[in-house]
């Protein structure tokens, strides 16, 4: 291992169990797929050991977000606060608005820590503590169930932290590191299957006509958003698509040599439409299943629950997403009407892109602001970076507009590109600051918000910061 497992080990224990033991504390969490993943494992820690708990949701640490977690800490009779998925980035804010003022203050997460807080109100679990990288190693549901998994009774809870770390990108090559660790305990046990397979979305819980359609990473051209022309592929290549019954066939349906047949077909159209050999030879790899959920649910896959998950935090449907962790009756129902919404969106969203992304030079970059909502401008760029209809020899940049109309910056890159010095952590956090914003998160997917107006400022110094990066 390429950190101190053993001390990360021992700090993840100790703070499992100080909040287990911490009176009523307030959890702030994320609101994507690894925020609602490990703000949802520790709701299942809380309420297992029967403890009182409050919850609040925070898309980013700021002055209003801090307010708020600060206001109903002390209406809410909290005894302290626990932060998920957020904090690490900002505790020189959480020491200020918090630790200064009394209330201890707790962090799980694996994004780069800001500072080095000395504390007995400060106490946080992160990997990047013990020389572990949090863009790869250790999403922050993983980390989390690091924090409790020595408790009897939480073992299914790896599957939380394993939907995290592929929700949050970190399984582009199987997961490793601390995440290895899980994976293959959560396999050891029978709660986890490890296969090599397509990595689309729909595999499980979609016919195979719908899981042709949906497809977005990557974007398959003359196939993606066309139910017609996917039927008709599939039908040219001699798949069937209805079982003797009349059922439709899912994909991990079909026998073995079949499913191969269609990889192969599948492979075989996209370089046929100049799709790139690497954006291609990602289209397969390790694929993580639960086989205790039923067949043909998105929470057998763990790709396709982080999707489910990620649908309802960008939708306003955090609540949703968290009573599906919590196997609340009737939130799958619910939390599948949001997805559904959220594909035709991404869809669209894309669609967008194809025609309107710009090379700036240093980075892609698509002014979406107006056209593509702020929750899932990351996603849509991320999509068309990965889609092979662009070279990725540079990262892409995003912008949207936030319900406050400042302007939400998000970036995308790949491992070839963080691996020749790329850094969006960085470039996010100085392009913001130089805007008047704040930004960050990691080198290959990161964020920032800045006000209005502050768009050329962004953009010439992000392109000053990406050049040198890759010079």
């Amino acid at each position: 291992m390429r950190g101190d497992y053993d001390s990360f080990c021992k700090q993840a224990k100790k703070v499992g169990d100080f909040v287990l033991s911490m009176d009523n504390p307030l959890l702030v969490h994320h609101y994507d797929a690894d925020g609602l993943s490990s703000g949802g494992l520790v709701a299942n820690a809380l309420t297992r050991a029967g403890r009182k708990f409050g919850r609040l949701v925070l898309k980013k640490i700021d002055d209003d977000g801090l307010k708020r977690a600060f206001d109903l800490l002390s209406t809410g009779g909290h005894g302290g606060i626990v932060f998920v998925d957020l904090g690490s980035g900002q505790n020189a804010m959480l020491e200020e608005v918090f630790v200064a003022k009394g209330v201890m203050t707790v962090v799980i997460d694996h994004h780069v820590p800001q500072k080095q807080i000395d504390s007995p109100l400060y106490l946080q679990a992160n990997c990047m503590d013990f020389g572990f990288e949090g863009g790869t190693d250790a999403s922050a549901a993983s980390t989390a169930y690091y924090c409790f998994r020595h408790k009897a009774g939480n073992e299914d809870l790896v599957q939380l932290a394993i939907v995290g770390a592929v929700g949050d990108i970190q399984d582009s090559s199987g997961l490793i590191e601390l995440n290895r660790v899980l994976v293959e305990g959560g396999a050891a046990s029978g709660i986890v299957q490890i296969k090599k397979d397509l990595k689309l979305f729909g595999r499980v819980s979609r016919s195979l006509v719908g899981f042709l359609c949906y497809a977005s990473e990557p974007f398959m051209p003359g196939l993606t958003g066309d139910e017609k022309a996917c039927a008709l592929f599939l039908d040219d290549n001699g798949i069937p698509i209805r079982g003797p019954n009349g059922e439709w066939f899912h994909y991990n349906d079909l026998p073995a040599e079949v499913q191969k047949k269609l990889a192969s077909a599948i492979i075989l159209h996209l370089l046929s439409k100049g799709v790139a050999q690497e954006a291609v030879a990602e289209l397969a790899g390790e694929v993580y299943e639960f086989p205790h959920a039923p067949p043909h649910s998105v929470l057998y896959d763990a790709h396709e629950y982080s999707t489910l998950l990620n649908a309802c935090g960008r939708h306003e449907q955090v609540q949703v997403g968290i009573d599906v962790t919590m196997n609340v009756p009737g939130a799958l129902e619910r939390a599948e009407t949001v997805l559904r919404l959220h594909r035709t969106m991404i869809s669209k969203g894309i669609s967008f892109a194809k025609k309107n992304t710009s090379d700036l030079g240093a980075f892609y970059f698509l002014d979406a602001k107006g056209k593509v909502e702020d929750s899932i401008i990351g996603t849509v760029i991320g999509s068309y970076f990965n889609s092979g209809v662009v070279e990725r020899t540079k990262p892409i940049l995003g912008f949207s507009l936030d319900e406050k109309g400042n302007v939400k910056a998000s970036g995308r890159a790949n491992k070839t590109l963080v691996a020749a010095g790329t850094d969006l952590n960085a470039l996010m956090r100085e392009s913001a600051k130089a805007a008047g914003g704040l930004g960050g998160g990691h080198k290959i997917a990161a964020g920032a918000s800045f006000p209005p107006g502050g768009e050329d400022v962004f953009l010439r110094k992000a392109a000053e910061i990406a050049k040198s990066q890759l010079h």
